[in-house]
């Protein structure tokens, strides 16, 4: 969805996914205010086996990429929590909204969460992760932990189950969840996925 990518590219990638329909596509951006006009011209209601996404690091970027997401059609859409800078609320998005005029605003069907990794990480606060994974819990919605990160920090009460942020981690990205506080520990899946 960047305008910079050629449309004969993007047509191509539109192709291969129609083509490819036995398989699950999630298809992330930064950029959802294109979704209007790179779309294919057969999306309609979406496609049943691709799955549209907006990653958001801290709250400005939830509020402004969610709702467009949640205006656009698809099977499954969902929210990429990474890399986690500063807390969300995401709350609002997670049930669907009866709007005044009467239509409804779908709500979100997925959440992922995870901190930056490599040499130049921002800090990731555990304390952020855990509380988007108990937004996802009370709404029972499906959240799935991919890594802390390499740059941890814990600001709420520690968990002992775990070595801490300054604990010595085996993997470098944080992705190990052996490693992790147990409450954390949560790979889970929209129902329409196969894996």
């Amino acid at each position: 969805f960047d305008s910079v990518t050629p449309d004969n590219l993007r047509d191509r990638a539109w192709q291969t996914i129609r083509a490819c329909d036995a398989l699950d596509w999630l298809i992330l951006t930064k950029r959802p205010e294109n979704f209007g006009t790179m779309l294919p011209p057969d999306w309609r209601t979406g496609w049943a086996r691709v799955h549209l996404g907006v990653s958001v690091e801290d709250q400005q970027r939830a509020d402004e990429r969610i709702p467009l997401l949640l205006q656009t059609p698809a099977a499954v859409r969902f929210v990429s929590y990474e890399p986690a800078l500063a807390p969300i609320d995401a709350r609002r998005w997670m049930t669907p909204t009866v709007n005044t005029d009467g239509t409804t605003t779908p709500a979100l069907s997925w959440l992922i969460a995870g901190g930056e990794s490599g040499p130049n990480a921002r800090a990731c606060d555990v304390a952020w992760i855990r509380d988007i994974v108990r937004q996802c819990q009370a709404a029972g919605m499906p959240v799935f932990v991919k890594q802390l990160g390499t740059n941890v920090t814990d600001s709420g009460a520690c968990d002992p189950t775990w070595a801490g942020p300054d604990g010595k981690r085996r993997d470098r990205k944080g992705a190990d969840p052996s490693e992790w506080p147990r409450d954390l520990r949560i790979r889970q899946y929209p129902g329409t996925l196969n894996w």
